[in-house]
Order: structure tokens, then C-alpha cells, then sequence
């Protein structure tokens, strides 16, 4: 913890009292301030002017100062202490000494304002994150159930794909759906019900699915199903273009029903896959809209896996329970066969945190080769996801840091603009921006709230896209929805540079 420092100039009279003691120790102090003056170079104090720039140099020399002021006190004891030994020689240095201290000290306090200490970290107090704190979004106070968009490395997610009219060949396509549900009566015989439409036109009859997993204490439940059953071939589906998803909610013991309680669109995207001369139908999934949104969440190192691929850690570090890290979450499209991303996070230009994509979750791919060209045509969709050790929001409960492997940066003590850089293949494919406040909390943009779902430890992030795809993708619909389209974003969101 840093101080004010303060050096007081003090005075010292040459008193004569005769003393029998031999000079010894007069001379040890003599000495000693010999060697001081020699150590504090005439560029660093001239006589008159202090030449130091920052608040670590004149720390070190307020530690010279005051080493010097003990000697000159103890060589003036000694001095009046005196009996033999005594000659003008020794006053007129012992003088200058004084005088040398003297200016020192007026120029040191000089220098105490005009550099002032740095800014004290402000102490992050442990305290009892309540459960109906955890979520923010424009929807979380609603008593009727809700979806949440984004825990952990999974979002709100459908894919497609086909299902083979034969063994070979694929014709008809269901869709699987990944959600979170908030609710404050959920229990696992509740079901939701999938209704897929094309327009105005319903594909089929909705689709019952139960909960996966129910994390009670936070009233949420984890969805993973299929629209419809794979078993269901005859209701499957074989149109492109848009889709929407309709999501009814149903307590079937208590005979409640929330019809419509939220609505997901979907892009289906009709494919050849395989050689050119006899390509295979296939079926995919346009992740476009989520190229566009980036997140960065504060997680634990407690582990434990959890709810829908995501970990205990996300709600572990929203409660404050142990050492929090950060997480980015990124959406990119590239070629199929690509060599893994790297972040890297820089602070007043330095680099603070790097980590390599962790493998990401491979979503739609496809790839087959043009009629009359050798060339391949193939991309895909990746969620990347970097681990930022490094990085860290504050120390866990009690104030405690742990004992991580390599240096860490503590953002809570560095307030101020982070640059994050997503680089591969030799390109920079996008940059990211945060900014940590004076509180050591992450500045949320404002439209945030407005926008979509999610945990109180979630940011969403400025980006600025560079090389973010070599192959061709809709700028538009990102700016337009998210996550699923779900979300029509407010004005502003998501940010950009």
C-alpha cells in the first residue's frame, strides 16, 4: 500500500560540550555520509534541484534522505560530545553536511508535490451475492418464465442437420436446441413445447421437452432437444430460409400454461456436401448473426462441470465464491481446416494476459468440390473461447490471490482501457475492447441491459472486426439480431469501434 511521503527539513545547532569520549564515532558517521552523498548521483540531485520523474524514484530517495538525517543527527551528538579532535575542519564539513541535508530536504518536498502517489486501489469488500442478483436484462424481474442467452461458453443455440431419407443421402432436417429457462416454480416434470413455423405455416406438431438439469438455488433449468425426435422422420422438415422457433411453457400437474413465452429464429442453409459430379443434400445452420457479439465473463478455478457444457464456475464466480478469472467468448467463420486463434489483452501497452483458443465448439460445416473446378468449397462456424489465468477480476473472498503460476494482473488495481487482439494465420481478425471503472468493476455499455439475459458477471464487448471471415457472411444480420434472434438490439448494441 502506497503513503504520502514526507521528509521534515530540521535544524541543527552546534553545541559545545566538552566530553572526554574519543572521536571514533564521529568519525563513523562522517563516513557514513561520505558514502551516502556518493551513492545519490549529482544528476539525480544537483545541489538544488531533484532530477526524478515518478513516485517509485522519489521513494527511493526519500529512503536517502532519510538515512542521511539519521547520521547528520547522530555525527552532531557526537560532535558535542567531543574532547579532543575537534578542529575547523571537521565543523566546516560537518556544516556543509548540514547544509547538503538541508537543501535535499527542501527539494525533495518540492518534488512530494509535484508528483503525487499513485491512486489506492479501492478494496473490493467481500459480501453475500443474493440469488435474484445474479441476472441482469431487461426481463429478469418477470414472473413468468424467461429465457437467459448466455451462461458460460454456450449460448442460446439451434442447429440444424440433415436426417437421411436413406443411409446415404440426407433430405430432411430437425433442429437442436440448447436454452436456459428462469423460472420460480421450475421442477423436472415441467415441459416446454417447440413449435417450429415457416411463416406463418406450422412445420409439424410441437415437440414436448423436459429439463435436462435444475439448479434450484438460481430457479434455472437447462434444455437440450430435438424438433422434432429423430424417430419422427415423417415430421421433419425440408425447406430452407428463415424459421422461427415458438417456446411454450407448461406445467402439466398444475395445468399452467405460458404460451409463446419466447420465439428464436433460425437460418437454414441447404448444402451439397461431397464430390462435385454426385454431391449429397445436406443441411446446415447460418450462425451469421452471432459474429457480431462478444462477451468476456468472470469464472472460478473451483472446476465441476454443470448445466449444458457449461461449468459450475460461471455461477460460482457470480456468488463470489472463490478466485475469479476471465473468460472471452468470440464467434468466428473460416475455412474449415484453420490453425487455432490466439488473444492476447494489452494494458497501457503492455501485455497482461494471452491465451490460445481452447478448441471451440465446432457448429455447421460443410464442404464438397465446385462442377469443373478443383477447388473446395468449405467454412465453418466456431464459438472460440480463451481462458485468461492471467487475468483477473479481483482477489476471492478474504482478499485472497491464491498461488497461480505465472505473474497476474489484478484489474480491480489497474483501472483504466483494455485492448484485447484475436490473431491467426498470421492476420488480426478482431480487436476487443473493455474498460475497468474507478470501482474495479467492468464498465457495462449502457444499452447491455436492454438487450438480452444474462449473468451480473457478463460483459458485453466493443469490438472492431478486421479479417473476421475469409469466407462471405451477412454484416447486417449481426447488427440486426442475437442470439437466435431473440434479441432485436437496442441502439448501440452491439458497441463497435
Amino acid at each position: 500500500m502506497t503513503r504520502t511521503i514526507t521528509i521534515a527539513a530540521v535544524a541543527f545547532a552546534l553545541v559545545a560540550v566538552i566530553s572526554t569520549e574519543a572521536p571514533a564515532q564521529m568519525r563513523n558517521y562522517e563516513q557514513s555520509m561520505m558514502r551516502l552523498k556518493n551513492k545519490l548521483p549529482t544528476a539525480t540531485f544537483d545541489g538544488r534541484t531533484l532530477h526524478v520523474k515518478t513516485y517509485k524514484e522519489l521513494q527511493n530517495v526519500a529512503s536517502f534522505v532519510k538515512n542521511f538525517r539519521t547520521n547528520l543527527e547522530k555525527a552532531i551528538q557526537a560532535w558535542n560530545k567531543l574532547d579532543r579532535g575537534r578542529t575547523q575542519q571537521r565543523k566546516n564539513a560537518l556544516v556543509a553536511n548540514q547544509q547538503y541535508y538541508k537543501a535535499l530536504a527542501q527539494a525533495f518536498q518540492q518534488k512530494v508535490k509535484e508528483i503525487p502517489p499513485p491512486a489506492k486501489p479501492k478494496v473490493v469488500k467481500d459480501r453475500v451475492i443474493q440469488p435474484d442478483e445474479i441476472f441482469i436484462g431487461p426481463d429478469v424481474a418477470s414472473t413468468k418464465p424467461i429465457i437467459i442467452d448466455t451462461i458460460g461458453p454456450m449460448d442460446t443455440l439451434i442447429r440444424v442437420w440433415g436426417s437421411p431419407g436413406s443411409s446415404s443421402k440426407p433430405s430432411k432436417w430437425s433442429a437442436k436446441l440448447h436454452f436456459w429457462v428462469r423460472y420460480n416454480n421450475i421442477v423436472d416434470d415441467d415441459v416446454v413445447l417447440i413449435q417450429v413455423l415457416k411463416g406463418r405455416k406450422k412445420l409439424g406438431k410441437p415437440t414436448p421437452c423436459r429439463p435436462k438439469g435444475i439448479k434450484a438455488k438460481v430457479q434455472l433449468a437447462y434444455f437440450e432437444c430435438l424438433a422434432p425426435r429423430n424417430r419422427d422422420y415423417p415430421n421433419m422438415f425440408n425447406s430452407d430460409g428463415q424459421h422461427t422457433v415458438a417456446l411454450t411453457y407448461k406445467k402439466p400437474i398444475e395445468g399452467t400454461v405460458f404460451k409463446n413465452f419466447a420465439t428464436l429464429k433460425v437460418s437454414v442453409k441447404k448444402l451439397k456436401k461431397g464430390a462435385s459430379n454426385n454431391p449429397n443434400v445436406a443441411w446446415g445452420t447460418d450462425h451469421d448473426m452471432k459474429l457480431t457479439v462478444s462477451t468476456i465473463e468472470e469464472k472460478t478455478n473451483n472446476g465441476g462441470s454443470g448445466l449444458g457444457g457449461h461449468t459450475n464456475e460461471s455461477l460460482q464466480a457470480a456468488f463470489r465464491q472463490g478466485i475469479p478469472y476471465m473468460a472471452v467468448h468470440t464467434w468466428l467463420k473460416r475455412e474449415k481446416r484453420v490453425e487455432r486463434t490466439k488473444l492476447t489483452c494489452m494494458y497501457k501497452g503492455k501485455r497482461v494476459a494471452e491465451s490460445q483458443d481452447v478448441g471451440g465448439q465446432n457448429y455447421d460445416y460443410w464442404s464438397y468440390v465446385k462442377k469443373g473446378s478443383p477447388k473446395r468449397d468449405d467454412a465453418k462456424w466456431d464459438q472460440q473461447e480463451y481462458l485468461l489465468y492471467q487475468l483477473h477480476p479481483r482477489p476471492g473472498p478474504g482478499g485472497n490471490k491464491g498461488s497461480w503460476a505465472t505473474p497476474q494482473h489484478w484489474m480491480n488495481e489497474n483501472p483504466g482501457d483494455y485492448r484485447c487482439v484475436v490473431t491467426g494465420e498470421g492476420d488480426v481478425i478482431k480487436e476487443i475492447y473493455f474498460t475497468v471503472g474507478a470501482d474495479g468493476e467492468i464498465v457495462k455499455p449502457t444499452c447491455q441491459a436492454k438487450s438480452f439475459n444474462t449473468l451480473h458477471t457478463v460483459t458485453l464487448l466493443t469490438t472492431k472486426d478486421h479479417k473476421l471471415s475469409d469466407r462471405s457472411y451477412d454484416k447486417k444480420i449481426g447488427r440486426k439480431f442475437g442470439y437466435e434472434g431473440r434479441i432485436k438490439w437496442s441502439r448501440g448494441c452491439p458497441p463497435t469501434k
